[in-house]
């Protein structure tokens, strides 16, 4: 957990503007253990924290699903992407895309998913992700 302090992560685009899908109630339903987020047709999915990819996999709801740890030791779990971006391994800046959302059947836009695991517990996604917007 302290590898984000000895290696500080470089994010390459930072003068850029991060423009990460709003996560509201409004702009959420839950699904699991998190939640959906609505977003525009063919979105990029960005990362909302600094860390490392320590796991991608496929689920047969969720499709390919990336697992990201930030340095407090959460797991940020993105399912529904597309057109993956990272690797296993790989540090990841806050606002680093990582693959596409999903283009939605419910509506006429793009959704994704995201849960937040810490120590086996899942937290409200939306209460979570309140300071970082």
């Amino acid at each position: 957990q302290t590898l984000g302090i000895i290696f500080p992560v470089i994010n390459p685009y930072e003068d850029l503007e991060v423009n990460l899908p709003v996560i509201t109630l409004e702009t959420t339903k839950q699904y699991l253990n998190g939640v959906l987020v609505r977003t525009e047709l063919f979105q990029p999915i960005e990362s909302h924290v600094e860390g490392t990819v320590i796991k991608i996999y496929k689920d047969d709801e969720l499709g390919e699903v990336i697992v990201i740890q930030d340095i407090e030791g959460r797991e940020w779990e993105y399912g529904m992407l597309t057109d993956r971006r990272v690797k296993i391994y790989d540090r990841i800046y806050r606002g680093r895309v990582l693959g596409m959302a999903k283009t939605s059947e419910s509506y006429e836009g793009g959704e994704f998913y995201l849960a937040i695991k810490y120590r086996k517990q899942y937290l409200d996604v939306v209460e979570v992700v309140k300071p970082y917007d």
